[in-house]
């Protein structure tokens, strides 16, 4: 076992290992660098970086924050964030487990805000999947069978702020997995992409 171990180890240090590059290759990789910057300079508009053929249209100025688990308490952030929508909340969630969240939807739609949900078919057969709480609810649900794995993990709120990132929603994001959860408000123009997209997948106009 020990010697298991070592080896382990060992194959992790030459995995990591820190890699050196010659004075003429700095200078090659400078050069790429300033061409590529020259290409696609990045603007800073707020805290959103977007490239200036992004930029040339429209300045898009946004807020973004992160969120880190299992040593943050993302679920909360989530929660908090469906507590405060005021008309409409999209949801595009591979997995679907997390009560806290289905209860704060519950709560969102009993002051009269829209929702609704799409999620991956195979995923919403699973055990403790919100599916059938969000049918009971009359909350209008899509299940994607139409690619491989519906893998979208996307919350919008009122057509101003969207919630993304590799946290599914589900106790294991929230406790045990290392995930991340990153947040922009941006208003509608932040937004639309990510409306465009669950309208694709509802087939809706």
């Amino acid at each position: 076992m020990q010697h298991r171990t070592k080896r382990a180890i060992r194959r992790f240090e030459r995995t990591w290992r820190p890699l050196w590059i010659s004075s003429a290759g700095i200078a090659l990789l400078l050069s790429i660098g300033l061409f590529a910057a020259e290409k696609l300079r990045p603007l800073v508009t707020g805290q959103l970086l977007i490239s200036e053929a992004q930029a040339a249209s429209k300045t898009i100025p946004a807020e973004i924050s992160v969120c880190f688990t299992p040593e943050e308490e993302c679920e909360d952030l989530i929660v908090g964030h469906i507590e405060r929508a005021n008309r409409e909340i999209l949801v595009m969630a591979y997995t679907f487990t997390a009560k806290p969240i289905m209860d704060a939807l519950l709560r969102a739609q009993a002051r009269g805000v829209t929702i609704e949900v799409i999620m991956d078919a195979k995923a919403a057969e699973q055990r403790y999947s919100m599916a059938l709480p969000l049918q009971m609810a009359r909350i209008p649900l899509w299940l994607d069978s139409s690619v491989a794995i519906m893998h979208n993990k996307i919350l919008i709120m009122d057509r101003q702020t969207v919630i993304t990132g590799s946290y599914n929603l589900s106790k294991a994001a929230a406790s045990k997995n290392a995930e991340n959860v990153v947040t922009m408000n941006g208003g509608a123009a932040i937004a639309r992409p990510f409306i465009d997209n669950v309208n694709n997948n509802t087939s809706r106009e």
